[in-house]
């Protein structure tokens, strides 16, 4: 074996050089031109330029220095092999250079022309591009100096071996980036590690940490299908419908581990506060949970609706929805200030520690004031005597006007005009608080043919909710009387998500879902960790 030396890397230099110079100056070349090779410092390059009807074209094409083929090369076969491809390589670069050189050369010309405002795409597609080559710049740099360092194995804690450096494609917000990091080694456990990639969070997937609260948050904002054109359409993160799903049963998934935690935590915590009251003989359990929020009145509102589930014997099944908030005084009524919402698919045993849990940290246990609000059903009402039962309980107004209507219903005919005034009149005296007067009304008037026992399971909800319709009381210490925040929770978190046109659910991909859309609507910093 004879090692190659100096003298004969400049021959074979030389040789390829005029190979190169006869193939671009052959008339049966489809582009001709002439290529000079030079050498700026130690970097070698082949500069190739054509001239054709007054423009000139010219293009750069750099060649790795030949003594880089030398190390670990005995063989000067095997080396003038390995020259011979590489420079056919290179010869490829510069006939693909010279054949879009003319069409680059147009496209840049009628770019020039297109008038500003359809211009924006290309500019932003350029910032995009450079934002890219930076960012893949910086985990770049990140990865020679931080990951070039061994690291610990994760899991038995030994210092790990350098295999190699391999590429590894990451969808970032700024679009794919190729980057090659340090990858090691553990012999103990068998595992392999790349720092730069436990760094940036990827997981199993491609996708960056940012680029997933994207898709996260879109997908708890639209269809899949949709979320999907949108960020295609608005971003350069191309994600398919199924990975945005994906991407969002994980997020739910840690969001509703986050909950199961906090009530393992509470549970063990009211524990031991209840053991330590009863050592030391304390009637009152002091609060177990520290709260965020320390508000002077607290509103409690809960309400149902229905979900698309794929269960042949229970297609349809009822969310529980609820939503803590607060309100700010104004002079003409009180305004809604903070508020958070929550949703349970599944029965209202379950539900309540975790109604409980959201009410603790918003300082449920040493807030002043509590007011529930609800329509009336009593699954709702057992609830707020269960957790909150010093809390004033008040039933919704406009569902009280709603059974007001029903009563006219069964007085009067649909089409009778006194009905409507009749109805008109009553409801305003129950909202001055007149219920005596309403009730009376209604005892005036005998029933339509048929509608009496109607009419006694009407008159027996006014009569078991009479101490939460004090309405008058209530608007003058500035209180809502209707649970229209509630009412607007479920539309937000269950009818224009869950319910949209042709789904269908499973159970746990609704709970994961509704954790989401809670969190969309109201507390996005949790959607973003979640992510």
């Amino acid at each position: 074996m004879q090692k190659p030396t100096a003298e004969h890397l400049k021959h074979l230099r030389d040789r390829m050089d005029e190979a190169k110079q006869a193939l671009l100056m052959d008339a049966s070349t489809p582009c001709r031109g002439q290529i000079h090779p030079y050498q700026r410092g130690t970097r070698r390059y082949y500069k190739w330029q054509r001239c054709e009807e007054g423009t000139r074209t010219q293009r750069t094409v750099g060649v790795e220095a030949m003594e880089a083929l030398v190390v670990g090369i005995a063989d000067r076969e095997h080396f003038e092999q390995r020259v011979q491809d590489y420079y056919a390589a290179c010869e490829a670069h510069v006939l693909a250079y010279a054949q879009i050189g003319t069409e680059q050369g147009e496209a840049t010309t009628a770019q020039k022309k297109k008038p500003l405002v359809e211009r924006e795409e290309d500019i932003w597609r350029a910032a995009l591009k450079a934002g890219a080559a930076t960012l893949a710049r910086e985990y770049a740099a990140w990865d020679e100096q931080v990951g070039s360092q061994p690291p610990d194995c994760p899991q038995c804690g030994t210092v790990m071996h350098h295999l190699r450096r391999a590429a590894r494609y990451i969808v970032t917000r700024a679009g794919e980036l190729r980057v090659m990091r340090h990858v090691y080694y553990c012999r103990a456990c068998h595992l392999t590690h790349a720092p730069l990639d436990a760094t940036l969070g990827l997981d199993d997937t491609q996708y960056s940490k940012p680029a997933r609260q994207w898709c996260v948050r879109m997908g708890a904002a639209l269809p899949f299908g949709e979320a999907q054109n949108i960020l295609r359409e608005l971003t350069a993160v191309w994600a398919d419908a199924s990975v945005i799903e994906s991407f969002c049963n994980h997020a739910g998934q840690r969001l509703e581990q986050a909950v199961q935690a906090v009530q393992a935590v509470q549970a063990v915590q009211a524990a031991q506060t209840a053991q330590t009251a009863k050592a030391a003989k304390i009637t009152r359990i002091p609060q177990s949970v520290t709260p965020l929020h320390t508000p002077e009145h607290l509103y409690v509102s809960v309400d149902g609706a229905h979900a698309p589930i794929r269960d042949p014997q229970r297609p349809w099944q009822e969310v529980r929805v609820g939503v803590l908030f607060t309100t700010v005084p104004e002079p003409d009524g009180p305004r809604l200030d903070q508020r958070e919402y929550l949703a349970y698919l599944g029965p209202m045993n379950d539900f309540a520690p975790r109604l409980w849990q959201r009410a603790a940290c918003w300082g449920a246990a040493s807030a002043a004031r509590i007011t529930f609000l609800s329509d009336g059903a009593v699954a709702n009402w057992n609830l707020a005597d269960l957790l909150f039962p010093n809390a004033c309980q008040i039933l919704d107004f406009y569902h009280a006007c709603e059974h007001l209507r029903a009563i006219r219903n069964l007085i009067f005919t649909v089409d009778d005009p006194e009905g409507a005034v009749w109805l008109d009149r009553h409801c305003h005296l129950l909202k001055i608080g007149r219920w005596k007067i309403v009730m009376a009304a209604i005892a005036l008037h005998k029933p339509r043919r048929g509608c009496a026992t109607q009419l006694r399971v009407e008159l027996a909800y006014f009569h078991k909710n009479r101490h939460r319709m004090h309405y008058l009381l209530y608007r003058r210490r500035g209180l809502y009387i209707g649970s229209g925040v509630v009412e607007s929770a479920c539309k937000q978190v269950v009818t224009r998500r869950i319910k949209v046109s042709g789904a269908r659910w499973n159970s746990l991909s609704c709970q994961h879902m509704l954790h989401l859309r809670c969190a969309y609507l109201t507390n996005p910093a949790a959607l973003q960790q979640a992510a």
